[in-house]
């Protein structure tokens, strides 16, 4: 499954979103004196790439599936059909008149969900850090292939009067492991990274030079790492150790180290680059811990097909694929979305353009999309000045009519 992690939101934790009520309506029809005026400044290549991958996706599920948009049930071939007459246009006339074309073809939803239409956009990306298959003094921070050891307990199988809920069975499932005849928490990050508790079990699979490359590596769930030779290894989500996140960034935040206004990844990272010392103690405070895995191959270049492949199953697309919370929305719907990407100086850089749902995360609730930004420096950076708590997000499905009279041809 995709293992994106938003960056900013769980690194610096100052946002907090309620759990959604999935009784409200998470969409509203947005008449068509008010629909905006759905510009688009991404790249129209990306856009195709997403649209041809979601629509493989699509021959691939079974028929029953359902979408709900304000009331209204969507069957996998309106959704496909509405993805083929979109494409159609593109194809014939590129970004011309689309505005006019989806009025008239189109239904538009706004997500409304908590019966506001504000949205918290966040970023998430690929990280590329510079590692090695074989530690030396310099890289010397392993990352590990899961262990054969982790234990999962389903708790929803067990009756209530057997397990008492508490913090660590509210998502359901503890991930464990057996000492003699003893159940335990799986080994925490502590346990790991200081007390070396997976040492000696042949389960390094790279070496990254710090620790926060690590750590980071970690929230994003995946990535990429640059070999010495300049070629790239590919590191897939694997599982984790089941412990509770927790943001570093707030605890920065709360003691004092950088001022909230100012708390992003860059900022994060220039701390510990001043203060070295500090960076396993604060560290360590999050004790999650994700594993990977390799498929043994080394490319020689990082390619669009190389990409973290999101919940749906296949490589999620820069700038043209989302995150959302699945028990909501059940992935692979077309929608725009606008809103504004915070500059290093502080600046609003708008951004809107046409996505595909292809993805979610372990933070993504309700009224919350985290946006694929790419693989690399600049992705990164991108990602972690992305917190617009304002957004919006709109699905696009085709009219009755217009699936109709494509069906017809």
């Amino acid at each position: 499954m995709r293992y994106a992690w938003v960056i900013l939101l769980m690194i610096v934790g100052c946002v907090t979103k309620k759990a959604p009520d999935l009784q409200h309506q998470s969409t509203t029809l947005v008449p068509l004196g008010s629909w905006p005026a759905l510009t688009d400044n991404g790249d129209l290549g990306h856009l195709k790439l997403a649209i041809d991958r979601q629509l493989d996706w699509f021959e691939t599920i079974d028929d029953d599936r359902v979408w709900n948009f304000e009331g209204r049930a969507y069957g996998a071939e309106d959704m496909r059909d509405s993805l083929l007459i979109f494409q159609a246009h593109f194809d014939k006339v590129g970004g011309q008149n689309v505005r006019q074309f989806l009025q008239r073809d189109f239904h538009l939803f706004q997500m409304t969900v908590g019966a506001t239409g504000d949205v918290l956009m966040t970023g998430y990306h690929a990280p590329v850090y510079s590692g090695s298959l074989v530690p030396d003094d310099h890289f010397r921070f392993p990352l590990y292939r899961m262990p054969d050891d982790v234990l999962t307990i389903e708790t929803e199988a067990f009756a209530p009067e057997i397990l008492r809920k508490g913090d660590r069975l509210v998502r359901g499932v503890v991930y464990s492991r057996l000492e003699g005849n003893r159940v335990l928490p799986y080994f925490s990050r502590t346990d790991i990274d200081r007390d070396g508790a997976l040492e000696g079990r042949n389960l390094e699979l790279v070496y990254l030079g710090a620790y926060v490359d690590a750590f980071l590596f970690h929230v994003q769930g995946g990535g990429f790492v640059a070999l010495p030779d300049g070629r790239f290894i590919k590191l897939n989500y694997a599982g984790k150790n089941g412990w509770p996140y927790r943001s570093i960034g707030r605890v920065l935040v709360e003691e004092g180290k950088v001022p909230q206004e100012e708390i992003s990844v860059p900022a994060i990272k220039q701390y510990f680059q001043a203060h070295p010392e500090e960076e396993m103690r604060v560290c360590f405070v999050n004790q999650s811990y994700v594993f990977y895995q390799w498929d043994g191959l080394i490319h020689e270049n990082i390619e669009l097909d190389h990409y973290p492949h999101g919940v749906l199953g296949f490589p999620v697309t820069p700038r043209r694929s989302i995150a959302t919370d699945k028990r909501l929305f059940p992935g692979g719907a077309l929608a725009w979305i606008s809103g504004c990407q915070r500059t290093a100086e502080g600046d609003c850089k708008p951004i809107s353009g046409f996505v595909l749902d292809q993805d979610t995360g372990g933070a993504i609730e309700g009224a919350h999309i985290d946006l694929f930004m790419g693989a690399g420096d600049e992705p990164e950076e991108n990602a972690g000045l992305m917190m617009d708590p304002h957004a919006f997000v709109y699905f696009l499905v085709a009219t009755d009519e217009a699936l109709a009279r494509w069906r017809s041809q």
